[in-house]
Order: structure tokens, then sequence, then C-alpha cells
């Protein structure tokens, strides 16, 4: 798997000329965006971007199709047949997803949105994909049944017929580098600065803003205090929390200041669980498992 970081340049993008590619990698969904000498406008909105609606199409092969920004629909095929690691079950929060704009004339990476797909959204991908992984398999079939497909339908009316869907938001890779928070909890996840209300002096270096989860404070729950004491390793524990919940219902720091614990309820599964009221509006997204378009 290459490193997709902005300034990179990978020879094997040299000629690809316009189109959409993935990449999978256990629990990582990547999409390459290749344009050919992308103009300034493009790359302007691909970066002015900050949210992606993501669809999935099961009927025969796999199909992805995104829409963001002024971009139009486009499709990328998948099959786990094909890929170098296989997908594995997706975490309790979902799989990581990043998007690389690439000039394909000199495969240099412009820039890199990155985002969290939710749980529900990874659950169906992973689902379909062990399902496909499954059948019998022969490469010829698979491209005529692609083939099929591109001639039967574009890639608006290709989100159209998919029935697994989600929207969320992003943030550009460049901004994610900048940001002072830098704690150990948060380290592996896609992040930015804080852009909620004002908060207390002593909050603001535990402030952060997360794609699937909006404006946040880290914090470790009550409920697991006990065992992140036991344990040693309290960075393990933390976890970000909206910061609604948090003003709202109180918090207390520990540590000489190091580490702020609220009272919240914990899932394994899911992960913090509050009331809706207190989410952040910034993580709104839609999951739909029905079809709602007609083509």
């Amino acid at each position: 798997m290459v490193d997709i970081m902005p300034g990179k340049v990978y020879s094997m993008f040299v000629g690809l000329g316009n189109s959409l590619r993935g990449l999978i990698d256990v629990d990582k969904i990547t999409f390459l965006l290749l344009y050919t000498n992308p103009t300034q406008k493009e790359m302007a909105d691909f970066a002015a971007t900050t949210s992606i609606q993501v669809r999935l199409f099961t009927k025969s092969e796999m199909f992805f199709t995104l829409k963001f920004g002024t971009f139009p629909w486009m499709d990328s095929s998948y099959t786990p047949h094909l890929g170098v690691t296989p997908l594995q079950a997706p975490p309790a929060g979902g799989y990581k997803m990043q998007i690389a704009l690439i000039n394909s004339m000199n495969g240099r990476i412009e820039s890199v949105l990155t985002s969290q797909l939710p749980y529900a959204f990874s659950q169906k991908v992973y689902d379909a994909s062990e399902e496909a992984r499954q059948r019998p398999w022969d490469e010829v079939v698979y491209n005529q049944h692609c083939y099929r497909i591109m001639d039967q339908y574009s890639s608006s009316q290709l989100a159209s017929a998919s029935a697994i869907r989600c929207t969320v938001p992003c943030i550009l890779m460049e901004t994610l580098e900048a940001t002072p928070q830098s704690r150990p909890s948060i380290a592996d996840i896609a992040h930015g600065p804080y852009q909620g209300e004002p908060l207390p002096k002593e909050l603001e270096p535990f402030a952060c803003y997360i794609p699937d989860s909006g404006n946040c404070i880290l914090c470790i729950p009550e409920c697991l205090l006990t065992e992140a004491k036991e344990d040693g390793d309290l960075n393990q524990f933390e976890v970000p929390v909206p910061y609604r919940y948090v003003l709202a219902k109180g918090y207390r720091m520990i540590e000489n200041n190091q580490f702020v614990v609220c009272d919240v309820e914990y899932d394994n599964m899911m992960g913090v669980v509050v009331p809706p009221k207190y989410e952040d509006d910034y993580d709104e997204y839609d999951y739909d498992e029905g079809d709602d378009d007609d083509i």
C-alpha cells in the first residue's frame, strides 16, 4: 500500500487519465481521484470539500459511488479477489476513508481528504465483500459483468440504484497536520481543530474535531476510570465525548490536570452513548438501507 500524503509523487499514477480507483487495506478505504493536470479551480474545489456522499452498488458486482463538492458522481468497481490484503470486519468506529486528488500527468498527490465511515455503513461494505469473496471467481466473467454494468448505468444512475448509503463530514489532510491537538489517544484518528463554542481554559488542550463525532472533548468515562488506573496507561481509555454533553453534565480533572473524567455512558461496540440533543451538528449523516431513487 502506497503512503497517501500530499506532495508525494508516484510513477505508477502517471498516464492513468481521468478516473476514480479504489484501494482497500484491512480497515481503510482509499479512493484515488486521478485528473490530467487538474485546474486551480478543481484543486480549490476539492480542498474546500466538507462532506462526501458514499454509496455502494451490490447487484452482480460491487461498485462504490462518490459525490462531493462541485464534482459529479463518480464510480469505482471493487472485488476482494484482486485485493492485496483482505478487508477485515470493521472496528467499532467504522472504516477510515481517504480520497486523494492526483495529477496523472506527473503522479503527484495534490490534496487528500480524510474521513470516517459510520459503523453501520462499514458493516454493510464488509458483508458485501465477504459475500463476493465466497462466490466462485473468474476474472474474465468479473470484467464482463463490470463492463455490462458500466454500459447500463452512468455514475449517477449507479448512485440512485445503490441501497447502501451514507454522508460523512471530511477534513483536508493538511489541516490535520497543522492542528495542535496531538494527544496519543487520537494520534491514529483523523482529527482537526476544535470549532465549537468557547470552552473553559482547562478544557482547551482536550478539545478537537473528529469527522464522525464532531466537536469533542477527550475524556475518560467514569465507568472506565478504575480499569484505566489498573492498566496504568490512561491514554488508552480517553475517548471523544460531544462537547455539549461535557459542558452540560460536568467533568473533573485528574492526574494534575492531565486528563478529563466525565460521567458518560460507554458501550464497547458503539463507543460513547449520549442523547441526540447533545450531539454536535457537525457529525450528522444519513444512513439508508432503502432505495428512494428510481432510474
